[in-house]
């Protein structure tokens, strides 16, 4: 079977640094079809607002999902600075998936919007994941916005979508901490986890960001009953605490598996840390399951910060990426890992090189690969529909499997419409069965470029011309 993805891409030339984007898909094929990564760009790259023909602006992201009716739609998030405010527009494409994409493909005119989303005063401008669920009949979209670090929901009637402005959650800040984000959401049963991360000079990134313990909140589905592992307001539960700098939880056999980078994004060197742990979902309790060195007299191979967990249902396929920037953050030095879920979970705290030097009574983990990129999209996709993981590599994109890379490299040029100087933004699952997970960005974007705050902007920028100046 094949498997198809939805990209968004943007580049922020200088001096100015407005932001361009767009949306383009790619498929692999597999099997005896080949190993080319097939691609299409430019499938969206403007809207019309109120008669006026709107690029897609650089904070682009999309997000697929099935509707109530099973169609294939495309939630697309174009953010856009107006006076000082970042606004964002909400787009919902139906977002047909044809066995061969064809040339010239697009997904035409929006089903809804484009609107703006608020609850009272606060504006949701940075949706960071999205998920589907039905309840009593009515079909509704759970979401996650990064800078107002709020979860919501829209319940849909047909193809129109209303935000639920009543029922809704706010992440409590820590009282030491000056920001608070919101990074991921999951609904198992009736209960939706979502995941915050907060500390302070956070979009600054190393040295002078400091992060707390992150923190995960469970709820029922109307976002009510909040029970928490990690801080929030004046209050800290007791015993083991998600890591810092989380940025993803996954469900699997009545555990959330979170991956965190355990700090700031460094350059040059890993943070200590970072680690992937567990978390009850019936009791909050948290355990270490791997970590990174804690010192430089470990191994080197595990002088790296987790950067994306990726598995299949059985749990008989795990893959994980670790790496660290170089000091310039213009390539990323990784390794790409895989292991069972059996052995992840009985890991107990261990170092991934320890894994890696066991024997039996389980496969521990081999390395499959390693290398050195470009680009700042580092996420890992698990496509039950070919048993394969998509792996976004900073600036392209590639297949693999337990054995290595089965689907050739595409590269940012062949994913974009925006030419040299584009990096890649978001990236998602693209229809067949694996849309009701909206599997969506399993991987860690730093706050510079995760943000739509002042502030982040302006590290941003600072970030691209040190870049620009190390490729000269």
């Amino acid at each position: 079977m094949s498997s198809k993805v939805a990209v968004t891409a943007y580049n922020y030339p200088a001096p100015d640094y407005v932001g361009v984007g767009d949306v383009s898909t790619a498929q692999y094929a597999g099997g005896t079809s080949g190993t080319v990564i097939a691609t299409q760009t430019g499938v969206v790259t403007q809207y019309t607002d109120g008669g006026s023909t709107v690029s897609l602006p650089g904070d682009t992201k999309v997000f697929h999902f099935k509707n109530s009716s099973g169609v294939d739609q495309a939630l697309v998030t174009a953010t856009q600075w107006t006076s000082g405010t970042p606004v964002c527009k909400y787009l919902i494409f139906d977002a047909t998936v044809p066995a061969t994409i064809p040339t010239g493909y697009n997904w035409g005119t929006p089903v809804y919007g484009p609107t703006t989303w608020a609850i009272g005063s606060t504006a949701l401008a940075n949706l960071y994941k999205i998920q589907t669920t039905t309840i009593s009949g009515t079909f509704y979209i759970y979401g996650i916005d990064y800078d107002a670090a709020s979860a919501f929901r829209l319940a849909a009637s047909g193809s129109t979508y209303t935000l639920d402005t009543t029922n809704y959650y706010t992440f409590d800040r820590p009282s030491a901490a000056s920001e608070g984000h919101g990074v991921d959401l999951q609904i198992v049963g009736s209960n939706v986890f979502t995941l915050w991360i907060s500390g302070t000079n956070l979009s600054s990134g190393a040295p002078s960001a400091s992060y707390l313990d992150s923190t995960v909140v469970k709820t029922n589905l109307t976002f009510g009953g909040a029970t928490y592992a990690g801080p929030h307001g004046s209050t800290t539960p007791s015993g083991t605490k998600p890591a810092k700098n989380a940025f993803s939880i996954q469900p699997y056999s009545g555990v959330l598996l979170l991956t965190a980078i355990g700090g700031p994004q460094q350059a040059g060197t890993w943070n200590p840390d970072s680690r992937i742990q567990q978390i009850d979902q019936s009791t909050l309790a948290v355990s270490d399951l791997l970590l990174a060195a804690a010192s430089s007299s470990d191994p080197a191979e595990d002088q790296f910060d987790f950067r994306a967990l990726s598995f299949n249902a059985s749990g008989t396929e795990v893959f994980i990426l670790t790496g660290i920037y170089n000091s310039s953050f213009s390539t990323m030095n990784w390794r790409l890992y895989w292991l069972t879920m059996n052995s992840l979970l009985n890991a107990g705290g261990a170092l991934l090189s320890d894994l890696v030097a066991a024997s039996a009574p389980d496969p521990t983990a081999t390395v499959i690969t390693s290398g050195s990129s470009a680009g700042y999209l580092w996420a890992l996709l698990y496509s039950e529909s070919t048993q394969k993981t998509w792996f976004s590599r900073g600036n392209d994109l590639a297949i693999y499997n337990t054995g290595g890379m089965v689907g050739s490299a595409a590269a940012i040029g062949s994913l974009t419409t925006l030419g040299s100087g584009s990096y890649l933004n978001s990236i998602t699952i693209y229809g067949g069965e694996e849309a009701p997970t909206a599997k969506t960005l399993k991987g860690y974007v730093a706050p510079a470029f995760a943000s739509n705050t002042a502030a982040a902007l302006i590290e941003r920028k600072r970030l691209l011309e040190q870049i620009a100046a190390a490729k000269d």
